[in-house]
C-alpha cells in the first residue's frame, strides 16, 4: 500500500497543473478506489445490457439523460448494499457453530493455507511491479 501510494504521488507531482487536492488524493489512495468501483459497475452495467433480452435505445437514453429526465440509483445501492451487509453477518451469527466445529476447520484448512500462500505471491509480484514503474519514473518524465 505504501508503494501504491509512492507511485500515486510521483505520478501527480510529475502532471502539469496538479492541485493540492489532486496530490492528497493520490496519496491516501482515495481516488484509485472510487475508479475501481466505477469501472466495475460501468463493466457490470455493460455485460448486463448486452444479456437483456429487450433491447433499449440508447439514443433515447442519451436524450432522457441530457435533460434531465433520468434519476439516479445511489440510494437503492446503497440500501442493497447495506441490506446484503447484514444478511450476511446474519448468517455469520447463525452458522457460527457450525464454521468453528473443528472438522469444518480442518476441511477448510488446506485451502485457506493455499489461499494465502497465493495472496502473498500476488501481493510480491505487484510490489515489484509498482518499484520497477518507481524506478522508470525517476527521470525527467511528465504525465
Amino acid at each position: 500500500m505504501v508503494a501504491a501510494s509512492l507511485l500515486n504521488l510521483v505520478l501527480t507531482l510529475k502532471t502539469p497543473n496538479s492541485r493540492f487536492i489532486d496530490v492528497v488524493l493520490a496519496t491516501l489512495l482515495i481516488s484509485p478506489e472510487i475508479y475501481l468501483w466505477i469501472t466495475i459497475s460501468i463493466h457490470i452495467k455493460v455485460w448486463l445490457s448486452k444479456i437483456r433480452i429487450t433491447k433499449q435505445d440508447g439514443w433515447a437514453n442519451q436524450y432522457r439523460a441530457e435533460t434531465g429526465q433520468t434519476r439516479s440509483h445511489v440510494l437503492l445501492y446503497a440500501v442493497a448494499l447495506l441490506a446484503f451487509a447484514v444478511a450476511v453477518a446474519y448468517l455469520i451469527k447463525l452458522n457460527f457453530g457450525t464454521l468453528s466445529n473443528p472438522a469444518v476447520q480442518r476441511a477448510l484448512n488446506p485451502y485457506l493455507t493455499q489461499g494465502f500462500v497465493m495472496l502473498t505471491v500476488l501481493t510480491i509480484f505487484e510490489f515489484m511491479v509498482m518499484l520497477n514503474q518507481l524506478w522508470k519514473l525517476r527521470g525527467p518524465y511528465k504525465a
